[in-house]
């Protein structure tokens, strides 16, 4: 068998989640060595071969094939593995400015690498691989996304928090690095606050309730199950830093039917 020769251009030892193309390694396909075209992709916390492959476009199974001795049980973050050079990989990044706050503390995420000026949904969780939604923002003109969220309310001292941002049809994903939740909070826990009203269609980023008192409210959190036109009562603390935009936010801690 002939040596392959790899072309690896400095852009390789980069940060850069997906590198320039190479050739991979031979694969045998009926009978006969064949060549690839492929980028060396570098595994991301929360990624597994199936989220990988979703992103990439491609079946799981050719993933696969072109991996082959990599154990998709054993992924480690920052391990190499090949992509067809060709696959749509979105090059997508998210940072935490501080890796350690309080429990009351604003943490500001920084992602970037979505298609411009689309919705992006906010997430978070115990673990990189249990990610739930808690918000919605919006990429700038440039894929930017540049926002603060609160903690969960499941959160507490002690814990590690994981925050995503995902694109809204589900297929592109970037995790941040574990936040870590210290100390108990630095200033009095805001007041629960509690209204009712009908669930309506205004929302662009946040799901949006017209109260009984006249006014409008965006809900940030979960709220599945409800829908427009349905009556709820809705608990939760008024939001210090909107991350919607429709009337005052409420961080959503119980919804339940209303009358």
């Amino acid at each position: 068998m002939r040596r392959l020769s790899i072309l690896i251009a400095a852009s390789l030892f980069c940060f850069s989640p997906v590198s320039q193309a190479v050739l991979a390694p031979p694969a045998l396909a009926q009978g006969r060595f064949i060549e690839r075209e492929v980028v060396r992709y570098s595994v991301r916390p929360g990624d597994t071969m199936s989220s990988i492959a979703r992103s990439a476009g491609i079946p799981l199974s050719e993933l696969q094939f072109l991996n082959r001795g990599v154990d998709p049980r054993f992924l480690r973050v920052g391990q190499t593995i090949y992509l067809p050079a060709d696959a749509p990989v979105a090059q997508l990044s998210l940072t935490l400015d501080q890796s350690r706050g309080r429990i009351d503390d604003d943490v500001a995420l920084r992602g970037s690498g979505f298609e411009p000026g689309s919705r992006v949904q906010i997430m978070a969780g115990d673990s990189p691989y249990r990610l739930q939604v808690i918000g919605n923002a919006r990429a700038d003109r440039r894929g930017g996304v540049n926002i603060a969220v609160g903690l969960p309310n499941w959160a507490r001292p002690g814990q590690q928090i994981f925050f995503g941002l995902q694109s809204r049809n589900g297929r592109a994903r970037a995790v941040a690095d574990a936040y870590q939740v210290i100390g108990r909070p630095s200033r009095p826990e805001r007041p629960l606050f509690s209204v009712s009203g009908t669930l309506t269609r205004q929302g662009v980023e946040c799901p949006t309730m017209r109260g009984d008192d006249g006014r409008t409210y965006s809900l940030a959190g979960d709220i599945r199950g409800f829908y427009p036109g349905d009556r709820v009562t809705v608990d939760g603390v008024i939001a210090e830093m909107s991350i919607c935009q429709q009337g005052t936010t409420i961080d959503v801690r119980r919804v339940t039917p209303s009358q």
